[in-house]
């Protein structure tokens, strides 16, 4: 049974259709004579292939589930027989409408137009990645259907037909292959339909985006669980080398900064939220743009850029992923600062960061 997972919105509407291995119970399996196993390297990878070949042709152009045995395994075949035999046992013609109704479903699901990708053999078993331009009857059918539900969707919401992009799949799969008395069969088969109305051109944007968060996690979590570093407050800002010569808390905003003219030379301005001012002996965690505990926080980063007079600013929300960790101690009853100290790694692409201690002057 397929899986589906509805469509969130357009203009970027995906939908998962996940095939599941299609197990010895699809399958009655005899002996099969064939060609003897040819040599190693790329003369074994062809002959894989194109047995596996033969064998998808065959289902597609199969009238019943007796001409796919010769293609599988001892062990499918004996379990087919068992189903077979429970089927048989059954009154009147339950059992043969059985076998007739796995056999019509086995063919809608059967994927069309299909391209080995590659050929991975390891002694005497191999894996074949598979490829196809649809995902069978069946599965078309239902692709079809969303896509038919998304255009309603759409047109309830005053969307006008011609701005709704049509709905396109891509179907893969994984095969694996056994050699069996010198005659490679066909076991097991995974399939997996994505269905879209993205563009190739918009996918691979998505896919690149998502590659780029994922290298940002790996740089911006472990500022949470980060040791502090026992040296003053640095880092780097935009790919400046960034040193805190000053720092200050107002309104629960601490700003560490470097540069002593109005405008910083470079400069991290942290929202602080859910201490209400109460900032002696508090943590702030946050890891991928998530608090860790109460309190949370929105970066600000500011720079000058050669040449420039105004500082240039990115903002950072929570969902932009960065990480820090920051702790605060007592205040010093005589100067009144506040120390403290700060792991923090940016999702920019120059991985701007800031790390070890400071002393804030709390206005």
């Amino acid at each position: 049974m397929r899986k589906y997972s509805q469509p969130e919105s357009e203009p970027s509407l995906k939908v998962k259709l996940a095939r599941p291995l299609i197990t010895a119970a699809f399958f009655l399996a005899i002996s099969y004579c064939a060609s003897p196993a040819v040599a190693q390297g790329e003369k074994t990878e062809t002959l894989i292939k194109d047995r596996y070949l033969l064998y998808h042709q065959t289902v597609l152009q199969a009238n019943s589930l007796d001409e796919l045995m010769p293609f599988r395994p001892s062990k499918i075949q004996a379990d087919m027989e068992k189903k077979k035999a429970e089927a048989q046992a059954k009154e009147g013609d339950v059992g043969k409408k059985m076998m007739s109704a796995m056999f019509s479903m086995i063919k809608s699901m059967e994927p069309r137009n299909v391209t080995v990708t590659a050929v991975a053999v390891k002694g005497d078993t191999a894996e074949l990645t598979v490829s196809a331009s649809d995902a069978g009857e069946f599965p078309d059918a239902m692709s079809k259907g969303f896509g038919n539900m998304a255009s309603t969707v759409s047109a309830g919401l005053g969307v006008k037909p011609g701005a709704i992009k049509p709905m396109r799949s891509t179907t893969t799969g994984k095969i694996t292959m056994v050699k069996e008395d010198g005659n490679w069969m066909v076991g097991e088969e995974s399939w997996s339909t994505n269905v879209t109305n993205l563009t190739p051109a918009q996918e691979a944007k998505q896919k690149a985006e998502a590659a780029q968060k994922k290298s940002h996690s790996s740089w911006c979590a472990p500022a949470a669980s980060m040791a502090f570093p026992q040296k003053p407050a640095a880092g780097r800002i935009h790919g400046q080398a960034f040193i805190v010569e000053n720092a200050e808390i107002t309104n629960d905003i601490l700003t560490i900064r470097q540069g002593r003219d109005f405008f910083a030379d470079r400069e991290f301005m942290i929202f602080l939220f859910g201490l209400d001012g109460k900032l002696e002996g508090q943590q702030i965690i946050v890891k991928d743009g998530a608090p860790v505990g109460k309190a949370s926080c929105h970066v600000h980063m500011k720079w000058l850029a050669p040449g420039k007079s105004l500082p240039e600013t990115s903002m950072f929300m929570p969902m932009d992923g960065y990480g820090i960790r920051i702790a605060f101690g007592k205040r010093d009853p005589k100067t009144g600062m506040l120390p403290g100290y700060i792991v923090l790694r940016m999702p920019d692409k120059e991985q701007s960061f800031v790390q070890g201690y400071f002393y804030a002057k709390q206005k």
